[in-house]
């Protein structure tokens, strides 16, 4: 027989011991009586090298032993049956995500069979999270697409749900898990074939869901420390292995163990689960704690605070229950109790447990019967009577079940008395009196009583929490004046994380399908606005009106009155809002055809190539560069930042329609520029050439005019493109339909117009204008903020909540940017939760936080540039916070990916433009993958060995993947925005800039640097001069923040620093400006110093 512990961490996860290295381990497992011990934590780069040099594979059994020598831990001496352990590979990872509606918090255990497939899979987490701050990994990753990453690195990789009970971390939790297993893992479940049963459980509790018969039932420590390993632990028959132990618990899932077998699940060393720390239900914090009865009875409510209290496993295991009575099962592994050996002699002897007398006590009786398994499990009463009959009936009575307990509650753990105070009285007459010792072991809400295994059945009728916000998704109540359906779905939903086709690794929402060709009913307003066809029509839609939702319903309703596809256009501002439009009305109308829905560039690229079928987009990067190769080359005397400063102001003039003398230096510019993008026989186009050609050759016959032209985020646009709107409809500008908000015109460097409304009105007189006052997204108190920042006149309208939210609103001062950037990343620790039960008991009641709880990608950091990016990308990666920055992933900025582009470019122009052999071997690499064509780049210089290690090159070979083709490839990427590029398969908290985040949406919003010089942004600001912006300079910021505002539903946070480093320089910024006139709403707080220059604490102010 021989004992596993499969669930351990090192040192390298948060709140463990510091002394847990693999010698360390070692000697702790052979004082326990451990033969097989997780390694925990091999995720974690640095302990993963340690696991490297310090563990050598034992062939005989497919685990790793020690290379040195176990420490010596309690004892010199020998211990009678001890041995080195063989280590397991494992690790725990901590998994956040939304799923049916609510945040789930899984802990799912993870083992392979090698360190190769170690490294592979830590490389494939490395991609989606950060695994370096913790040793128990916390990503946004889904547990099923973590189960199919693990069965993807190795088909021996095991996947085992952690402590399935506990409240917060768990999958069938009361706060964060699933009703059923299958609702987890969905079609993944037959590869899940056991469950750890955590402390506050045990296989009986299981057992009375019988949706859990098959499946085996395993126990760890979850240890944290040396002394706490084997608090739980596994019995097997057999010589250890590794995938003889799997083997066998397959077995005992099926039912069909054999003690034949040359491997055999044999059972469990347990714990009484009243002794784990989420037993019962309770309240910490005003010392309540309830049997499930007892707080049903209180409406789960604490009857001191009136908050909710914390429902514990045994009430959570009821709730699921489909069985009123215990059940033996067939074949079922046997359960051992036990208390550790610590604990019982502190009793025994009334010594603290951490005493040095206890570990002389502990020493002694390690040295003269053997490990603490031993005795407490293996031994016989008479043997261990032998060395001392006290601790020998202490032994015997928890192997019976005679003792009282008091069950753990809210992070507490319970406590198991062997003997009344009388009774060690009698026991040991020359031992201290112990008449306090009931009293000094449990708070005085507690009770104790002989354990009784009825106390663990659920009674007849009991029925499940309110409270417990596991399983599905709580139907949420009607704003009023709010449609059902809207309200169903949460409002407008379309622009972020929180709805459906987000596209940002959040879930859809869960919807009833609508019949095609069926309409949604709208607002008054959206309603006016879709059936209005007498005049063009501008469509005022602030933050959360419902633009997208509205959009849709008129192409649905345009199309089945029949109008046909190719008469109807609908413009947009990126490309992913024209797929979700598409994929909306695609929904609603599958079996008709759709009309074009894109950018501008995407329909002047569409009807460029008509005519000119080898064209070739320039990427932006790339015509800048040309464009100021050709600034240079007209005036030679200007230095770089003229030269850069000068190409944008040209593409300005483009975008604005300026004109140009024929002699002016602007016209050689642009001659020079046209000269070098046509310097071969391919014919290269950049954006902006896009719609000037359009504009100079697209004639419309009115037998093919669109009937329709309908323009999103008409803000946005430059008198360019409205001329391109304007080439598409008759002079009067019937069939416009254009939506937008001018308060969210952020892109004058781009060339927008700063107030399309009078541009338009001139364009058309007959123009009708419709405002929706109503938004879906954020709770009242942020929309009369963001009204306050527009000095209470929103282009728009007052806006009216759809949805009674409460809203948190706070700011925050600090003295240095470091310290700024410490309370962000703990007030974003704070809303996630915590990500360990340790680090939840270490923080509870320390943060306010939402209703509900947040999941990563409810929250987003918003700066004003992208240089502030890294340095807030580190404070909350060392949080162990889960975090992309989008800006930051982008595969084509990498120096020795841009080369590779640079060549396969080269191969497409050369077999364009010969026709010989070498062009058809050109053209046929064209569709050769990444990997198949690394002897040719590499022969050719375009790669190195060092670019194939990079997340780069894999990032690269996944894009190929998705286009099919390198000329497909190299176009994409023309295309590509930095949000398109959010990495899809993990949530994260978003660290974007505010431009980035237009369009999307977030629970809570941080806002970090709010100093003038940042927000609004000066340069002269930025290098300490003093800067007057212009009027239309400070406008467009003030708009910038009133976007960065509206991105949250319930909560902002704005903080600034003094000081601050920024481009290597050390600045001293004041509060931006735009901060009075939005102070009063916020909850302040600030950290000052003392003269003597230390930092303390502030209170609110």
């Amino acid at each position: 027989m021989y004992v596993a512990d499969l669930h351990i961490h090192s040192r390298f996860s948060m709140a463990t011991s510091k002394q847990l290295t693999l010698p360390h381990l070692a000697g702790w497992a052979m004082c326990k009586g451990i033969h097989v011990l997780g390694t925990g934590d091999f995720t974690h780069p640095a302990w993963q090298a340690e696991l490297r040099t310090g563990l050598e594979l034992d062939e005989s059994s497919g685990l790793y032993r020690l290379k040195g020598v176990p420490d010596r831990i309690v004892t010199d001496r020998e211990i009678a049956d001890a041995r080195p352990p063989l280590f397991c590979l494992q690790t725990e990872i901590s998994s956040i995500y939304k799923r049916g509606g609510k945040v789930r918090r899984i802990h799912t255990l993870v083992f392979f069979p090698t360190l190769d497939d170690v490294e592979r899979f830590s490389r494939k987490l490395g991609q989606i999270g950060n695994i370096e701050s913790d040793g128990r990994p916390i990503l946004g990753l889904d547990a099923h697409d973590l189960l199919e990453l693990v069965l993807e690195t190795s088909d021996r990789g095991i996947c085992i749900p952690a402590h399935i009970w506990t409240p917060w971390f768990s999958l069938f939790g009361s706060r964060s898990g699933f009703d059923a297993i299958e609702d987890c893992f969905g079609d993944l479940t037959p590869h899940i074939f056991a469950l750890e049963t955590g402390l506050s459980s045990d296989p009986a509790m299981n057992r009375l869901v019988s949706a859990l018969d098959g499946f085996a039932l395993i126990s760890n420590s979850d240890a944290h420390s040396g002394a706490n390993l084997g608090r739980e632990a596994n019995l097997f028959l057999g010589q250890p292995s590794y995938d003889g132990m799997f083997a066998a618990l397959r077995t005992a899932a099926r039912r069909a163990r054999n003690r034949q077998d040359a491997d055999y699940f044999a059972g469990t060393l347990e714990i009484y689960p009243e002794e784990g720390k989420y037993h019962l239900d309770g309240h910490r914090a005003c010392q309540v704690v309830m049997t499930p009865e007892e707080s049903a009875a209180h409406g789960n409510i604490c009857p001191v605070c009136g908050k909710p209290l914390t429902i514990g496993v045994l009430h959570r295991v009821w709730e699921l229950a489909d069985r009123k009575k215990n059940v033996t099962l067939p074949d079922e592994p046997e359960v051992h109790p036990i208390i550790p050996l610590p604990s019982v002699l502190a009793q025994i002897y009334g010594l603290s447990a951490h005493s040095k007398k206890l570990q002389v006590r502990f020493q002694h009786a390690l040295e003269h019967l053997g490990s603490e398994f031993a005795i407490l499990a293996h031994l016989s009463i008479d043997e261990i009577s032998a060395y001392n009959p006290v601790l020998g009936e202490a032994i015997r009575r928890i192997r019976c079940g005679e003792i009282a307990l008091q069950g753990g509650y809210d992070g507490e753990f319970g406590t198991i008395t062997v003997f009344s105070p009388e009774e060690l009285k009698d026991l040991c007459p020359g031992s201290q009196d112990r008449a306090d010792l009931a009293a000094r072991s449990r708070k005085q809400a507690c009770r104790t009583e002989p354990r009784k295994t009825q106390k663990l059945l659920p009674p007849e009728g009991f029925a499940r929490s309110e409270q417990s916000t596991a399983g599905g998704q709580k139907v949420q109540r009607t704003a009023p004046g709010m449609p059902q359906e809207e309200a169903a779905q949460g409002g407008e939903q379309q622009d972020g994380p929180t709805g459906e086709d987000s596209g940002l690794g959040t879930a859809p929402r869960s919807r009833e399908p609508q019949q095609a060709g069926t309409g949604i009913k709208l607002t008054q307003e959206q309603e006016e606005a879709c059936t209005h066809v007498s005049s063009p029509l501008l469509v005022l839609a602030g933050p959360g009106a419902g633009k997208t939702r509205l959009l849709t319903e008129r192409i649905v309703r345009l199309l089945d009155q029949g109008t046909q596809p190719e008469r109807l256009l609908a413009l947009t501002f990126s490309r992913k809002a024209g797929e979700e439009i598409l994929a909306r009305v695609r929904e609603r109308l599958p079996e008709t055809e759709l009309p074009f829905c894109g950018t501008f560039h995407a329909l002047a690229w569409k009807s460029l190539r008509k005519k000119h079928s080898t064209a070739v987009l320039l990427p932006d990067e790339q015509a800048q560069g040309l464009l100021m190769q050709s600034v240079r080359t007209v005036l030679p005397d200007l230095d770089d930042r003229k030269v850069r400063d000068y190409a944008n102001h040209i593409e300005l003039m483009r975008e604005r329609c300026e004109p140009m003398a024929r002699d002016s230096s602007e016209r050689a510019v642009l001659r020079a520029y046209a000269q070098a993008k046509c310097n071969s026989t391919i014919l290269r186009f950049d954006f902006t050439d896009l719609l000037e050609v359009f504009l100079r050759d697209h004639e419309l016959q009115e037998s093919i005019r669109p009937e329709h032209v309908l323009v999103d985020e008409v803000q946005d646009l430059s008198l360019l493109q409205v001329r391109v709107v304007q080439s598409l409809l008759p002079f009067s500008g019937q069939g416009f339909f254009g939506i937008g908000d001018p308060d969210q015109s952020i892109y004058g460097f781009r060339g927008a117009l700063s107030d399309i409304v009078p541009v338009l009105k001139e364009l058309w007189p007959d123009l009708a204008t419709r405002s929706l006052k109503m938004s879906f997204r954020s709770s009242q108190k942020i929309l009369d903020l963001a009204s306050q920042t527009m000095h209470d006149a929103p282009s728009s309208g007052h806006l009216t909540a759809a949805r009674p939210l409460s809203a948190v609103l706070t700011s925050f001062e600090a003295p240095t940017q470091a310290i700024e950037e410490r309370w962000l990343a703990d007030q974003i620790a704070g809303l996630l939760g915590a990500t360990s039960h340790t680090l939840l008991d270490l923080q509870k009641d320390r943060y306010p936080g939402l209703p509900g709880d947040c999941s990563p990608s409810d929250i987003a950091v918003l700066v004003r540039l992208k240089a502030q990016i890294p340095s807030l990308m580190r404070a909350l990666t060392q949080k162990g916070i889960p975090v992309q920055a989008p800006s930051l992933n982008l595969f084509w900025q990498d120096e020795g990916i841009q080369k590779v582009l640079a060549f396969m470019e080269q191969q497409i122009l050369a077999g364009r433009q010969t026709f010989g052999l070498g062009s058809l071997l050109n053209i046929s690499r064209s569709t050769q993958p990444p990997a198949e064509l690394v002897p040719l780049l590499m022969q050719q210089g375009a790669l190195t060995e060092e670019i194939l290690a990079t997340p780069a090159w894999e990032q690269l070979g996944k894009a190929f993947a998705g286009a099919g083709s390198w000329e497909r490839l190299l176009e994409e990427v023309c295309w590509q925005k930095e949000v398109d590029l959010l990495q899809s398969r993990a949530e994260a908290v978003r660290l974007l800039t505010m431009h980035a985040a237009k369009g999307l949406e977030f629970r809570a919003v941080f806002l970090p640097g709010f100093n003038d010089g940042l927000l609004p942004h000066g340069r002269a600001l930025l290098r300490g001069r003093e800067e007057e912006l212009s009027q239309n300079a400070l406008e467009e910021e003030r708009r910038l923040l009133y976007v960065a505002l509206t991105r949250a539903s319930e909560a902002l946070f704005l903080s600034f620093a003094h000081k601050r480093t920024l481009y290597g320089r050390e600045l001293e910024l004041p509060v931006s400006r735009f901060f009075a006139d939005i102070s009063s709403l916020f909850a302040r707080k600030r950290m000052v110093r003392h003269a003597q220059k230390t930092l303390v604490q502030g209170s609110l102010v």
